[in-house]
């Protein structure tokens, strides 16, 4: 069974009752775009059915679920994933983890979002560098999201117990 088809059963499942017209009158898609969503398959072209995550974010609003399940549902992001996304206030970088445990309304992830899936060494270090991950807005302790505060106080006392690496 394709992945896309594992989608298309999950989708009908949450569609439950509803016909596939009135889901049609509810998000704006055609009944038979739908259909083709649900079966996996393109029936013209054979090939599976992806729907984008613009669709995807109305099947979420109409069907009340998380955007990002359906994302990952939908195979685009995983929580290993890392995402970056340019707004007025800079550049953000969220994990699929990040985006799994968000309060805030998720960032509209769109195909033209970069999908760092693959990312170069250098960046990577940078990421993984643990003074650029505490000053990440969304950083969880057992479930707790922690305050810049709490963050703050993780710093001071890795700089205590790793003098030799603080940078003046």
């Amino acid at each position: 069974m394709s992945h896309m088809n594992d989608f298309g059963n999950y989708l009908r499942k949450l569609r439950g009752k509803r016909t596939l017209r009135e889901m049609e009158q509810l998000t704006g898609l055609s009944h038979s775009y739908l259909h083709t969503l649900e079966k996996g398959i393109d029936p013209r072209s054979k090939k599976e059915r992806k729907p984008t995550p613009e669709v995807l974010q109305k099947l979420a609003s109409t069907l009340s679920i998380d955007y990002y399940e359906l994302l990952e549902k939908a195979g685009y992001v995983n929580k290993n994933d890392f995402f970056i996304q340019e707004t007025s206030e800079g550049v953000k970088l969220y994990t699929g983890n990040e985006l799994a445990n968000r309060d805030a309304p998720y960032p509209t992830l769109s195909e033209n979002s970069l999908h760092a899936r693959e990312i170069s060494q250098e960046t990577e270090s940078y990421l993984d560098d643990l003074s650029i991950f505490l000053n990440k807005d969304v950083i969880t302790y057992y479930g707790h999201r922690l305050t810049k505060e709490e963050r703050d106080k993780i710093s001071e006392m890795l700089e205590r117990m790793f003098p030799q690496y603080v940078k003046n």
